[in-house]
Formats: C-alpha cells, structure tokens, sequence
C-alpha cells in the first residue's frame, strides 16, 4: 500500500486536500497510518500559534499521526532529511505550483501519482507557469490530476489544462470542515444565524497600504454593518493578518484566527461581509449564508497591482466606500 502525503500551507488546505481524497477514493481505502500532512511556507507565514492549531487538528479532527511541520528559512536540513527518508512512488498533493520552491521539493520526493489541489482563489489566476518541463522531470510520476473547488466558476486555469480535472462538491468540503468543527470548536464559540461577521484581510503585507489604513476601512465596514444590524457582530482575521485585527474595543466579538471560519459555522442564515474572502464564496455555498463583498480605494488599488488577488471581484461589490 503507497504513502500519502499531503504538502499544505495550512488547515484550510487540509480540508481541501481530505475532501479531495475523498472524492477519489483514497481517504477510504488508505490506511490513516499511511497519510503524512506537512505543513509548509516561509517563517512570516507561519508562526507558532498556526503550527499548533495545523498539528492539533490534523490528529485530533482527522486522526492524522504524521504531522510535520517546516519553515522553509529555517528548517531547509530537516527538510532534506525528511525528503531523504520517504519512498519513492508515493501519491502527493500539492498546490502553488507557481512557486518554484514548491516545484523542486515535490521533483526531490519522486511521487508515482500526482493530485493538484487549489488554495482558494489564487489557484485560479493565470500564473503564466509551463509545467511541461516540470512534469518531465518527474520521471517516475504517470498520474497527474486536479481536483478543483471553483471551477464551475472560474473554469480549469492554463497551466493545470494538461491534468485530468475534476471539481470537489460542496457537501464533501462542509463535512470535511464539520469535523473539524466539531473536533475543535467549543459550543460557545459556534456562531448561528443570528450572526453577522466580518472577514479580515492581510493586505498590509503587499505594502501597498499600511496596516493602520486597513484598520481604518474595516472600522468603515464595520460602521455601516451597525446600521442595519442589531445582533452580535463577529471578526474573523485573516490567518496571517499581522496586527490587522478589530476586538471588544471596536465593539465586535473576535474569532480565533487559527481556524478556517467554516469551522465556526453552527447554524445557516447568518451573514457575512468582506472587501476579500475566498469564505465569501464557501459560507454560501457550504452554509447557506448571505454574503457581501464591499470596496474601497485602497482595495482596489491592491486589486490592480495583484491581479492574483482579484477574483473575489467576481462577486459585485454590494457597497463601497471613500
């Protein structure tokens, strides 16, 4: 029986790439003891509190007991070694195959079978990335295929046109997160429909505005939720938000920023709003959940110098501000 292992950049990716095994048959005929999750990604990406909540819910929520983590600053000869010691013809899964980072080390681990996943909505830019080399270097792999969550709305990017494709339904991805929800997620912490959230960015790290002015516009937000909302207003930070955060001073309930947002769903009929969320797209689908996307200036500026970032605007923007 081949090893599994499962390359992820956090919890949220481990849903996709479970439900994915799901949906191929993998995660049923493969013994747990035979999958590895390896966390992965540069050291601003990943801090302490994200390592522990990937290696706490990958055996607690999935009963998952190879667990690895890696920064690739720091660790680079742990890495080797790992790499070292795995047998070739395993079946891997990746995504970011954009980064050439990410393209060595799965030609350094040999795989026999290939399975790309997306990471929320980048996945779907064109990265204008030729796999065709990549591919031929990866001489003991005769299986690549993607397994999508969006393409029945973006469609199969470029660069992923020479895999069999398939798309991942919505209700395996919502009980996949489930478990984790109900693995990890206190009652308390659950929210229902009377709720409204608010989902955090992290566009501080492009430079191109200062986290204080995202504080400032996600203060906007919340200003204009107020208005036509009375219940519990919640704010969820995005994973690598930094210190963009709103908490009880600005008069919101805020969510651990560990978890997908998913997992802290109880109830349908709550609402959502953001100026970018790939949890836009899956609180609706997955939870029935009405969803808003709103706009500002700086946003928009942000869009137009990272156009990997912009496919939320397939969703028009229902208010925008400045």
């Amino acid at each position: 029986m081949k090893n599994i292992m499962v390359l992820s950049t956090g919890v949220a990716d481990l849903v996709t790439a479970i439900s994915a095994l799901r949906r191929c048959g993998l995660w049923q005929s493969v013994p747990i003891s035979k999958v590895s999750a390896i966390l992965i990604g540069h050291g601003i990406s990943l801090p302490d509190n994200l390592i522990q909540a990937f290696q706490k819910t990958a055996r607690r929520a999935f009963g998952l007991t190879r667990v690895e983590a890696f920064r690739w600053n720091e660790h680079h000869l742990a890495i080797e070694a790992f790499v070292a010691a795995q047998p070739a013809g395993s079946i891997l899964l990746s995504n970011q195959l954009q980064d050439a980072k990410i393209r060595q080390l799965i030609i350094s681990l040999n795989p026999g079978k290939f399975i790309f996943y997306d990471n929320g909505l980048s996945s779907y830019h064109d990265h204008s990335v030729d796999l065709t080399l990549w591919r031929s270097l990866l001489q003991g792999c005769d299986d690549f295929s993607a397994y999508l969550t969006y393409s029945d709305l973006f469609g199969t990017p470029d660069y992923l046109k020479q895999f069999v494709t398939e798309g991942i339904p919505v209700d395996l991805l919502k009980e996949t997160m489930e478990e984790i929800r109900d693995a990890c997620v206190p009652l308390k912490k659950r929210l229902t429909s009377d709720a409204a959230l608010i989902l955090g960015t992290s566009f501080d790290r492009t430079k191109i505005l200062s986290a204080e002015e995202e504080l400032t516009i996600h203060r906007l937000l919340l200003e204009h939720i107020r208005k036509a909302h009375s219940g519990p207003v919640f704010f969820k930070p995005h994973p690598r938000a930094g210190s963009v955060y709103l908490d009880e001073g600005d008069g919101v309930i805020p969510l651990p920023v560990e978890l997908p947002v998913e997992a802290y769903i109880a109830e349908a009929g709550g609402v959502a709003y953001s100026y970018s969320s790939t949890a836009l797209f899956s609180l609706s689908s997955m939870f029935d959940w009405r969803t808003f996307r709103v706009s500002h200036p700086l946003i928009e500026k942000v869009f137009a110098a990272k156009p990997q970032l912009s496919k939320i605007k397939e969703i028009e923007a229902s208010h925008s501000f400045g």
